[in-house]
């Protein structure tokens, strides 16, 4: 005899992913945020021992203890760590770390208002505002990234690009270790060359080109979407183009500690009704661990 009582709280017709979306329709979106936050802390944390230690234990701790999540020094103490190891190592620090900075200290200030998340709603919504569109301008003005040299080069020595580049790019490994030859024999120390040729072919120019027009349009739209007013019909377009933006730009460009703080920020902003959205930000916030898995090794050569 068979029993068929369903487990409460879980949707039996989805599985996880109903229970995944009942937990998030459930938990509200500061808590979502903070909790997401201090994973990122502990998973993602500054690569130097003597601050990633002391601010992994109080982050795990902030997890297990909802008091400690919710005290603002907490905050304030985590962002000093961030900030202080990122400006005494700012010819090292990645972008996405003084962002994170920026952000415990912006939860600080949140606690001290009345209403600490509408509070830090805002602030996520003007921070994203202010990535996409300084992003933006530094992409307009560069003289390397509009004419899609910036990404032709990617392509052809980056690693985290070269399953694109082979298996849609076309370039064979065996073009791939002239170019590094030759790159090494035009830097090389004792070199007397001043240029060298780079074995290529039109695919990969292409590539390049629609790579590079794709990202600096959708990034764009979330520039110019974050910073309509909220009543207008181009911040509809929010969410749907950040999530966009989320689950391809890392695909190819895993630098999951960025694409974290970024759905970090959306969740923190969203209408307590859109629990659809929210799941998917938490969706991608998984999806982001399996990109880092290097697939193209998987396909043959």
């Amino acid at each position: 005899m068979t029993s068929n009582v369903a487990q409460p709280g879980i949707d039996t017709k989805r599985g996880w992913l109903g229970a995944l979306e009942n937990a998030a329709s459930q938990m509200g979106r500061l808590e979502i945020s903070l909790l997401l936050t201090l994973l990122l802390l502990v998973f993602y944390p500054p690569r130097y021992v003597y601050i990633s230690l002391p601010l992994s234990v109080i982050a795990i701790a902030a997890i297990v203890l909802p008091t400690l999540r919710h005290n603002r020094y907490v905050w304030l103490f985590a962002a000093f760590l961030v900030g202080a190891v990122s400006l005494s190592n700012w010819h090292s620090t990645d972008n996405h770390k003084y962002l994170l900075c920026y952000w415990c200290l912006a939860i600080f200030c949140s606690f001290s208002t009345k209403d600490p998340e509408q509070s830090l709603a805002q602030i996520a919504r003007w921070l994203i505002a202010a990535v996409f569109s300084i992003a933006v301008l530094q992409k307009f003005l560069s003289s390397d990234y509009l004419n899609s040299d910036f990404f032709y080069f990617e392509l052809l020595f980056d690693k985290r690009f070269s399953g694109l580049a082979q298996y849609v790019g076309g370039i064979q490994e065996f073009i791939n270790d002239l170019n590094t030859s030759a790159r090494h024999a035009l830097v090389n120390y004792d070199s007397a060359l001043i240029a060298v040729k780079l074995s290529s072919n039109s695919s990969l120019l292409y590539l390049a080109k629609f790579i590079t027009w794709w990202n600096f349009l959708i990034q764009v739209m979330i520039a110019v979407s974050f910073l309509a007013p909220t009543q207008t019909w181009l911040a509809k377009w929010r969410h749907p183009m950040l999530l966009v933006f989320l689950f391809c730009t890392y695909l190819f460009a895993p630098v999951i500690g960025f694409g974290w703080v970024l759905i970090i920020l959306g969740i923190a902003q969203l209408d307590p009704a859109a629990t659809r959205t929210r799941l998917l930000y938490l969706l991608a916030f998984i999806l982001l661990q399996i990109y880092k898995y290097p697939w193209s090794s998987l396909m043959p050569s």
